[in-house]
């Protein structure tokens, strides 16, 4: 390394150190580790929790110190012997990193640098480079991040918002160190419940994303009074937390859902995932991410349906074998991830860093599922391979595993059922009413699923769902009070 750049280095740590650009309780380790986030973003119109400023301010030095110590000491790993693919060649090197996606670069014993290309390499070499560049990529995540106001990896609360109102919390042990994180807010229908935090943990961990229950929010409730204590919860994270503005997401059942709708508004919402609900009236329909679930036997099945169709391409409608209840947890699980990767897709350019992590959790979370659930394993690594430019090793492990999901039949059903379910949902349930259906047997649609039930009489989610479908409607455990009127 030069004493140029280490000068470079330097001077940006105590620029993005100062009191005047402190946003994020560890910007001394951005500045070695998220170079494209610039000072801009870091005024001081934008801080939030200023006795974070001052305990940095003794923190500074050895952040300088840190960040040296990291530049010098982590290029590269131990010495290792290497091999060709066909066996014929070895080489005792260290592993340096991949270059341009699909070169390896090595420091032989004489200190000279080989470039090897990935596909010369031996499959165990292969593996070897994957992990490095995955525990590399996951190296700005995990662990305890000093200078938090929450602990990590445990759900916290009741705690208090700033207007009195409470929530639930939970804070991933794989949230990022280097950037901003996003937040997700739940609401249910009458009040929010240990059940719904406990269920949010799995995808937040794969995301990274904190997330949270507003504890006081409840359909008994006026509008005015459940948007208080959602803007008052989020609120509350912005200033206590290290969270991106720009990354807000709301989620919620039934009644909580459009809650989340009304919060989607307030906050510009970088994504939703309503369950069994509608559109509020007087809102128009969110241009935003929008991952709609709901049971097949589900008495808001239409106006689920219509939420859908009126939000357009940027929507998606997913659907369970149950009735009016919340969505299995590995279902919401797969919708942040979705969300996640939407952002990820369509931002691609800023974010490289944060894109790598994602497809590194991704592939690590897919390997924990496969052999439960092979087809929501196929779905995602067609996800992947279809909308990210893959490194050569990644997409490698990810064709490997293809190869092996594509041979079941119902694995392929899966995928192809998600879109004709969404497809049946714009086609038929959104052109019957935008109204809840109560009790309702629906022969029409009974007769819409036929077809569909033999192609899919095998496929795990899909038949469940059409069979609910073809089911009477169910109706709300309680009386709903109507905000509209």
């Amino acid at each position: 390394m030069s004493v140029r750049t280490i000068v470079c280095l330097v001077n940006r740590a105590l620029r993005l150190t100062s009191p005047e650009n402190f946003y994020h309780p560890l910007n001394w380790w951005r500045a070695l580790r998220y170079r494209g986030l610039g000072a801009q973003h870091l005024g001081a119109s934008e801080v939030k929790n200023p006795h974070w400023t001052i305990r940095f301010q003794i923190v500074k030095p050895f952040a300088v110190l840190m960040m040296l110590y990291f530049s010098f000491n982590c290029t590269a790993q131990e010495m290792r012997e290497w091999r060709s693919r066909d066996g014929s060649q070895t080489l005792s090197a260290k592993y340096i990193a991949l270059r341009n996606g699909k070169d390896v670069l090595l420091l032989g014993k004489e200190k000279q640098h080989v470039k090897v290309p990935v596909e010369k390499l031996s499959a165990e070499d292969q593996e070897y480079v994957f992990q490095a560049e995955s525990s590399r990529a996951l190296k700005s995540t995990g662990g305890q991040i000093r200078g938090l106001d929450y602990k990590q990896g445990e759900i916290l609360g009741p705690l208090d918002a700033i207007d009195g109102s409470s929530f639930f919390l939970y804070v991933p042990e794989s949230m990022a160190r280097d950037r901003l994180v996003p937040l997700m807010l739940f609401t249910g229908p009458t009040g929010g419940k240990m059940k719904y935090i406990n269920e949010l943990v799995g995808g937040a961990e794969v995301t990274g994303w904190i997330v949270a229950v507003a504890i006081e929010s409840d359909y008994y409730n006026s509008v005015d009074v459940n948007r208080s204590i959602c803007n008052s919860i989020v609120q509350t994270l912005l200033n206590t937390a290290p969270v991106d503005r720009r990354r807000l997401y709301f989620a919620g059942f039934s009644a909580g859902a459009s809650v989340s709708y009304y919060s989607g508004e307030k906050w510009k919402a970088c994504g939703l995932i309503p369950m069994s609900t509608y559109i509020p009236p007087r809102l128009d329909p969110p241009t935003c991410d929008s991952i709609i679930i709901t049971g097949g036997s589900d008495f808001n099945r239409y106006t689920s349906a219509y939420a859908r169709k009126e939000i357009g391409k940027n929507a998606v409608h997913w659907f369970h074998g149950e009735g009016h209840k919340t969505a299995p947890p590995w279902m919401m699980h797969d919708a942040m991830a979705l969300l996640e990767a939407r952002f990820l897709e369509r931002n691609s350019n800023n974010n490289k860093q944060e894109m790598s992590s994602y497809i590194y959790s991704m592939m690590n979370w897919i390997g924990g599922f496969k052999e439960n659930d092979p087809h929501r394993a196929y779905y995602w690594v067609c996800y992947l391979k279809s909308t990210f430019q893959l490194n050569a090793l990644q997409l490698m492990k990810l064709d490997s595993l293809f190869e092996e999901l594509d041979k079941n039949e119902q694995n392929r059903l899966y995928t192809k059922g998600l879109d004709d379910l969404d497809e049946l949902s714009q086609s038929y349930l959104a052109e019957i009413t935008r109204e809840s259906k109560l009790n309702f047997e629906d022969t029409a649609l009974i007769a819409e699923c036929e077809p569909l039930i033999q192609t899919y009489k095998n496929t795990p989610v899909i038949k469940d769902a059409l069979e609910a479908l073809c089911m009477q409607t169910d109706e709300p455990a309680c009386v709903q009070p109507h905000w509209e009127e």
